[in-house]
């Protein structure tokens, strides 16, 4: 089994697994890196799977791109598998990464074969709501300029959303660790760009989806549970599984 880390045309992954097996690539939430998935995929998925897990463009070692929107992550995503011979793989996403996969499996279905969801939704439909977002993010893009990375991954892992996850101390304060790795200003670009008031929603598309998709939620995390339920809905060939005991992060 082969386990490593390496960097391709700017984009920094781990990898896991056997080069021959199935394609599974993995994308991070806000904040995180490719190393988020290691002991998942090692404990669990390696024996089987090729496991593919890139860091995102504006996170830890990974400039962002000027401009950065969905459009150039998921282009570049594209390039950049493609550069790694790579002809068809089945898609991970969570949370912020959750976005960015559905985003890309309508943009490249053809080049997805199974799409997982984990924690993550299609936008915001509404715009008020979105124009509301939006500014929420521009300020705590500012903030985190003006506080520094230490000090906003402190605030932020005292949301509500991540109240499970406080509850498992010893992985809280590893957690918090590698987001501290984190590049204050890129990441600022990020929360303000591909903020979820700037993603175009993907609602109206939810049908367009013709592989097969799972939605993953955390019981604890019931505004979640219920977008997931929702976008089974819209999705033909959806299923959504709730996991019992969990939060955001399943």
């Amino acid at each position: 089994m082969m386990s490593s880390k390496s960097c391709s045309r700017n984009w920094p992954y781990d990898v896991a697994g056997h080069r021959d097996n199935p394609v599974i690539v993995l994308l991070h939430g806000f904040l995180g890196s490719g190393h988020d998935w290691r002991q998942l995929s090692e404990q669990y998925l390696a024996q089987d799977f090729f496991c593919v897990m890139p860091t995102l463009p504006g996170h830890v070692e990974h400039p962002p791109p000027d401009p950065l929107n969905f459009d150039i992550v998921a282009d570049g995503l594209y390039r950049w598998l493609r550069q790694l011979g790579l002809n068809r793989v089945n898609l991970v996403g969570y949370s912020m990464g959750g976005r960015l996969a559905l985003f890309f499996a309508l943009k490249y279905q053809s080049f997805v074969n199974r799409l997982v969801l984990e924690g993550a939704s299609p936008g915001l439909a509404d715009q008020q709501a979105r124009v509301a977002r939006a500014a929420q993010d521009d300020e705590r893009a500012r903030q985190l300029v003006k506080g520094g990375v230490d000090a906003f991954v402190d605030d932020w892992y005292r949301m509500d959303i991540f109240a499970s996850v406080a509850q498992h101390p010893g992985l809280l304060a590893e957690v918090v660790r590698q987001r501290k790795r984190n590049n204050a200003c890129w990441a600022s670009v990020v929360i303000r760009q591909l903020s979820p008031g700037r993603q175009p929603s993907l609602w109206l598309r939810l049908g367009e989806l013709t592989i097969q998709v799972l939605l993953l939620a955390g019981a604890l995390d019931r505004k979640y549970v219920t977008i997931s339920r929702e976008m089974e809905t819209y999705i033909p060939y959806a299923q959504t599984k709730v996991i019992a005991a969990a939060g955001h992060n399943v």
